[in-house]
């Protein structure tokens, strides 16, 4: 078994750096309260809230 030659961080190192927030918002409306639904259709990738979802949906219904 190979060991990982490099060497241990230490846990005041770990604790300098910031956290990355990832902030997941609305394609449409820019919102990020409530439910975020993941959507992947024709190229369009993103998340849409609970209303924009309702309003997309009816759209590709038709």
């Amino acid at each position: 078994m190979k060991r990982n030659n490099y060497p241990k961080r230490q846990n005041s190192e770990q604790m300098d750096e910031p956290r990355k927030v990832i902030k997941i918002s609305c394609m449409e409306c820019g919102s990020s309260h409530g439910t975020m639904r993941k959507i992947n259709n024709r190229g369009k990738k993103g998340y849409l809230c609970e209303y924009c979802f309702a309003d997309y949906q009816a759209e590709n219904e038709s």
